[in-house]
């Protein structure tokens, strides 16, 4: 087995966990919904969130960094970033979702979440120079489309 093989089968393994946790989510949400207030689920999501980018940044820093140029930042300063980061990405995205899935269709909110890969296309083209191919773009437009199809469909019941 080659090293290609190796990294292809743990990307694959990694992208199904990722997906597996990404639709229980919202389905262990309600369930936490159901028995804790809303301000604790939102606590503890940011500081479990925070701690485990600390303990990342920390592990991370000690491995060499191969290809990348090392960082001019402080200390302090990626600390700034890093509660930047999670007050932005996680916590009021967090809060907006704890709220959609205690109120409105879970299914309806996840389907368009999958809205994002335009997002960052059109942020990565303009802003980071990024080469954008026409695979990236077709396949952006068909998740952007299955989304507002799931999202506009009709119930079964």
């Amino acid at each position: 087995m080659e090293v290609t093989d190796i990294h292809e089968n743990r990307t694959i393994i990694v992208f199904f966990t990722v997906a597996f946790i990404a639709g229980i989510q919202p389905l262990l949400l309600q369930v936490l919904l159901g028995k804790l207030p809303r301000k604790y689920i939102l606590f503890g999501t940011t500081l479990s969130n925070l701690l485990l980018y600390t303990i990342y940044y920390n592990i991370n820093t000690h491995e060499p960094k191969v290809g990348l140029k090392e960082s001019t930042l402080s200390t302090s300063q990626i600390i700034f970033i890093m509660l930047c980061y999670t007050a932005f990405c996680v916590t009021l995205p967090n809060l907006l979702y704890i709220h959609t899935v205690e109120h409105d269709n879970v299914i309806t909110y996840n389907s368009l979440l999958y809205i994002s890969p335009m997002i960052t296309l059109i942020i990565t083209y303009f802003l980071l120079n990024e080469k954008i191919t026409y695979k990236s773009v077709i396949g952006a437009i068909l998740i952007v489309i299955g989304s507002v199809f799931v999202a506009s469909g009709r119930s079964i019941k």
